[in-house]
């Protein structure tokens, strides 16, 4: 499908894949449209919504979810971004998962006294 511009150009509908779940949830909105075709496009919206969810793609998302998905959704990335800050800052660190310096950081640094070795070991 093809919509005209101002200027006699043409620019595709669908330009992204973005698109192809609204105007299939709009299609279904319709009432001359055959129930076997209402079908074949919720089936479509399903595997959309499907492949947005096992690939991480939000924008692909927003276009089939409600609110409610929609922010339970961008919670669940922001929370794998933010695991993924802290792990990158505590390798940086010199840290383990858990946010307490590894031995050989110890030892780097000149802190590698016994006191502190026999705590930090606990938790290694």
């Amino acid at each position: 499908m093809v919509a005209m511009i101002k200027d006699n150009t043409y620019q595709s509908l669908f330009s992204t894949p973005d698109h192809l779940p609204v105007l299939l949830k709009n299609m279904i909105k319709l009432e001359n449209i055959p129930p076997a075709i209402k079908q074949l496009a919720a089936k479509i919206i399903s595997k959309h919504k499907t492949l947005a969810t096992q690939t991480g793609n939000l924008n692909f998302q927003q276009a089939c979810l409600s609110t409610e998905e929609k922010m339970k959704v961008l919670r669940e990335y922001r929370e794998k971004q933010y695991e993924s800050l802290i792990d990158a800052v505590y390798k940086r660190r010199g840290w383990n998962n858990n946010g307490v310096p590894k031995i050989e950081f110890l030892k780097k640094i000149g802190m590698d006294f016994p006191e502190v070795i026999e705590v930090v070991k606990n938790f290694q």
